[in-house]
């Protein structure tokens, strides 16, 4: 049984008794021994194991160290396993050939044991720094890939906030040069019409900052957690009660199906803001004269809150895009109601800090129930 903690060293001779001495000088230093009497499954045990070093004898029948080390070079699993030859002739060209091949080190026979421990230490010692050199050199890779899909991402989702804003702003400025403009010639009712314009416009762009600002806070960092004991029944009254004119407006009723009490260890502000962009978006998508139900379960530890329309729905395509920063998803209301899809990610993210998750299920004109589930105040 090799201990994946401590070095190994395959040691290939067939000489059973060279086999025996290199053992016991190895032992004294705590390496573990994997034995191998020949080429062929000298290859076959370095493939399987891949030891820390091989000690390898050229002069072996059948197939010599010289072809054995280099069949373990051209493995790209074996090909940097340190070789050190062990031989009993120390010819310049019998060396040569063996650096040539690959082999880092040799040592003569008969074996110096102070020797020995010292040129097996030294070429272990060299692959480890190695080993993690190139380990920090993957992981920092990754990362550094990791980085710039990251910021092509943001750069992205910043081109698409930019394109966002152009618009409502385009539209509000146009709106008050008219207004201002044209002022003495228009008439009460074509006053009001733009001033009512204008209104909607400002609301919208102040509710797309806001959830900006949210989300850029977020990504800082600067959103504490602070967990409370908080009554659904309470916090959903105080949610729907925000929404009340909003759902009258399109005849929507909200109903509540919460019957037993239950409380939640949660965050107050973030659980409130995710619940009010839900509300919104499902009053949003809804069709008029129709219904949204707001729920709450407890499952295992954990409360499952849904919001449930009976609107326009997702297709596939457009349920990929919802909590995607880098993507364009925007759908218009059933009255025309415009959005970013900031809410969502925002949402998304806060529920993530509450150590819980926000997710959904859709259907084409069939709605979207988005579920949050946080933990379960005992």
């Amino acid at each position: 049984m090799i201990n994946s903690n401590t070095p190994i060293v395959l040691i290939v001779d067939d000489i059973p008794k060279n086999l025996q001495v290199l053992s016991n000088i190895l032992n004294r230093d705590g390496y573990e021994i994997a034995f191998a009497s020949n080429g062929k499954q000298a290859i076959q045990i370095a493939e399987s194991i891949l030891p820390d070093l091989i000690l390898l004898d050229i002069m072996m029948p059948e197939m010599d160290g010289y072809e054995v080390c280099k069949r373990l070079k051209e493995n790209p699993s074996t090909r940097n396993i340190p070789i050190i030859f062990i031989t009993g002739k120390a010819e310049t060209e019998d060396l040569v050939k063996g650096f040539q091949v690959g082999a880092v080190d040799y040592i003569t026979k008969p074996f110096n044991s102070v020797e020995l421990l010292s040129r097996v230490r030294t070429h272990i010692e060299l692959k480890q720094s190695r080993d993690s050199i190139l380990k920090y050199s993957q992981e920092l890779e990754k990362a550094q890939a990791e980085l710039k899909q990251v910021i092509a991402q943001k750069d992205k989702f910043f081109s698409i906030i930019a394109h966002d804003l152009r618009g409502p702003f385009t539209g509000f400025i146009g709106l008050s040069e008219l207004l201002s403009e044209a002022y003495e010639s228009l008439e009460k009712d074509e006053i009001k019409q733009i001033s009512e314009s204008m209104n909607a416009a400002a609301k919208k762009l102040f509710e797309f900052l806001e959830n900006l600002l949210e989300w850029s806070r977020s990504q800082m960092g600067r959103i504490q957690y602070n967990p409370t004991i908080i009554d659904l029944n309470d916090l959903f009254d105080r949610v729907v009660s925000l929404f009340k004119d909003t759902a009258k407006n399109k005849k929507i009723e909200i109903i509540k199906e919460i019957n037993e009490k239950i409380s939640i260890k949660a965050d107050n502000y973030m659980t409130n803001t995710i619940l009010r962009n839900l509300l919104s978006n499902a009053i949003k998508f809804s069709f008029e004269n129709g219904k949204i139900i707001l729920s709450a379960k407890v499952e295992d530890n954990n409360v499952i809150i849904s919001v449930k329309d009976f609107g326009l729905g997702m297709d596939d395509e457009a349920k990929k895009k919802v909590f995607r920063i880098d993507t364009k998803y925007y759908t218009p209301g059933t009255a025309n109601e415009t959005g970013s899809g900031l809410g969502l990610i925002l949402c998304k993210e806060l529920a993530e800090k509450q150590y819980g998750s926000l997710y959904f299920e859709s259907e084409p004109n069939k709605g979207t129930t988005f579920y949050l589930k946080l933990p379960l105040h005992n």
